[in-house]
């Protein structure tokens, strides 16, 4: 499909209307920036138990963060 080669059109807006849009996208970019500035890193670890537990047939609890809460039921 080939291209028109016609140039657009360019709408000029009335100079308030203007000066709201630029107002807008300053604040929108301030409000970005800000954002991004508090966001705090995040910070993970890997911790690893050993064991050996042998399910047979029988339902077992696992608790991952030993909060003597299950997390997982088999």
């Amino acid at each position: 499909m080939k291209r028109s080669l016609q140039r657009s059109r360019t709408e000029h807006l009335a100079e308030s209307v203007h000066h709201k849009l630029n107002a807008y996208a300053l604040t929108a970019g301030a409000a970005g920036v800000g954002m991004l500035a508090g966001a705090q890193p995040a910070e993970g670890r890997i911790v690893y138990t050993p064991a050996h537990v042998a399910v047979q047939g029988v339902g077992y609890n696992l608790d991952l963060n030993h909060d003597g809460v299950p997390d997982f039921t088999s």
